[in-house]
């Protein structure tokens, strides 16, 4: 095997999940920041764990055990080709260390192969979560033969070489095209988002016929959804018939086109591969100033400036504006649907309609910028830190633009919530009221817990938005708050229920203020 291959694929699998750093870092801050993070990551991976044993579980009871082969096959594949399609563009074409690579005499086809081979690890590492507790559990349930298990391996090591090389595929088309247009970061963001939520539609159809709650209904929705997959997605569809029926002939052409297709993948990579990374790391030209310069006030200008910042990146773009854009969706979806009747038809012990506006602002504030906007900063802090203004002005210009960000999709989506809801006055506006202030909370709390955790020495981008442990941490603090509030709203009688919302709104405004106040008195200077 090439010597140059196992170099790099030895420096991308010690650059993974930020090991290298956790093992090598002689700050016991940064490593006991790490170790939480990755205590919390192993939690997370428990839980998802558990859900789908506990979805092939349900299946099985139902006698519908034959199906959990294919729709866990299905979901992991699906799982992994959403994050992979957010960051397989960025991994392939990282401009970290390109200058230093092409000037070694290395092969293109040991860089890119390398790089793929770790986007294939994570992916097979998220095999092992989702894939594998499920089908331990349908052993458990059908007592399968030996061929099972053999196709299950095969399904295994193979399933996730589709959904990385599509990943790879559309992140290399996305900025093959980005990279003839002016204004390259902008265009690849849309681009990438617009392919995420038209695979986010495709899977959406499959819920449409969840009307009933009945097991005839329930049951009838299962295979319609497994018919479905087979023709959208034939590989999934023969790796679930090979452990099902426990045919290993199945599993050839499985294996085949999945192999085929990362193949193919590596070729259009390695073709267009230093072609696309010199237009994406080409310094922008410089253009004339044109009209006369118009005095800003400091606040202005540094909000200006972190919104530059953001749209430069379009890792920073892509995974921090989903929760916005997935709330608008299921926003605009109220026009459409009938909500109200569907929740009727629930038959929840409390009002499902009570409950909505802390569904909607769960998802709303997944992820929010702030919660890295510090750490996005890198190495170049010291710039901030040498400007004659506080911490409350540069602080607050960051949580000012989050704030202006958010703003036209939390109106685009009242609007459309108050068209296709039509709410009575009370819970219009808590509909109105509770998502603009916990919102206001998220991003307080995440700028504080950014302050309290940066990132500022990293390569990669995707290192602070998608590893650090303040993203994870502040990005979802208002998410589950809003699920906490939930859970409150569930058990809080009728009569209290004004008292215990306006309660609710008075609190995060008092978190928001302590949590700006707290950020405003911070000394930036003892950040590093």
């Amino acid at each position: 095997m090439n010597k140059q291959f196992l170099l790099l694929a030895q420096l991308e699998g010690r650059a993974m999940f930020g090991f290298n750093v956790w093992r090598n870092t002689r700050d016991r801050a940064e490593k006991r920041r790490r170790t939480i993070l990755g205590a919390s990551a192993l939690f997370a991976v428990l839980v998802f764990a558990g859900y789908f044993a506990l979805f092939a579980c349900g299946l099985c009871a139902l006698g519908e055990g034959r199906l959990v082969p294919l729709l866990l096959v299905l979901a992991s594949s699906m799982a992994a080709l959403l994050p992979g399609l957010l960051g397989a563009g960025n991994l392939l074409f990282k401009r970290e260390g390109y200058d230093m690579l092409v000037s070694l005499p290395l092969k293109t086809s040991a860089i890119v192969q390398a790089r793929l081979l770790r986007l294939y690890a994570e992916s097979l590492a998220l095999n092992a979560v989702l894939l594998l507790p499920g089908l331990a559990v349908y052993a458990g349930f059908q007592r399968p033969g030996f061929v099972f298990y053999l196709c299950a391996i095969g399904a295994f090591l193979f399933s996730p070489l589709l959904p990385a090389a599509l990943a790879c595929a559309l992140g290399t088309g996305v900025a093959a095209l980005s990279s003839r247009m002016r204004h390259k970061s902008l265009v690849q963001t849309a681009l990438t988002l617009l392919l995420a939520l038209a695979l986010l539609g495709a899977l959406s159809a499959f819920s449409v016929q969840a009307q009933s709650l009945s097991l005839d209904a329930l049951r009838t929705a299962l295979q319609s959804a497994a018919d479905s997959a087979a023709r959208i997605y034939p590989p999934g569809a023969w790796f679930g018939r090979a452990m099902a029926e426990e045919n290993a002939a199945l599993l050839l052409p499985a294996v085949f086109s999945s192999a085929a297709g990362f193949a193919l993948a590596i070729l259009l990579a390695v073709r267009y591969f230093h072609k696309i990374c010199r237009a994406l790391h080409a310094s922008a030209s410089l253009r004339g100033a044109k009209g006369t310069a118009r005095a800003k006030s400091a606040l202005a200008s540094l909000t200006l400036r972190e919104a530059r910042r953001y749209f430069a990146s379009s890792v920073y773009v892509t995974n921090t504006i989903l929760g916005p854009v997935f709330a608008l969706i299921l926003s605009a979806s109220t026009l459409f649907a009938d909500v109200r009747g569907l929740l009727a038809g629930l038959a929840l012990p409390v009002d499902a309609a009570r409950l909505f506006p802390f569904v909607f602002t769960a998802v709303f504030c997944l992820m929010n910028p702030a919660a890295c906007s510090i750490s996005m900063e890198g190495k170049t802090f010291w710039q901030v830190k040498t400007l004659p203004l506080d911490a409350k002005a540069i602080l607050g210009a960051k949580f000012l633009f989050s704030l202006l960000l958010a703003l036209p999709f939390y109106l685009l989506s009242m609007l459309f919530l108050l068209l296709g809801l039509r709410p009575a006055a009370g819970e219009a506006a808590m509909l109105l009221l509770f998502p603009a202030f916990c919102t206001a909370f998220s991003l307080a709390f995440a700028l504080w817990v950014n302050l309290r955790m940066p990132k500022l020495n990293w390569d990669s981008e995707m290192t602070v938005v998608k590893q650090s442990a303040s993203a994870m941490l502040g990005g979802i603090g208002g998410t589950l708050a809003a699920l906490l509030g939930a859970a409150g709203a569930a058990l809080c009688p009728e009569a209290l229920y004004p008292a215990y919302a306006l309660a609710l709104i008075l609190l995060f405004a008092a978190l928001t203020t302590l949590f700006l106040r707290a950020a405003g008195r911070a000394d930036l200077s003892r950040i590093n």
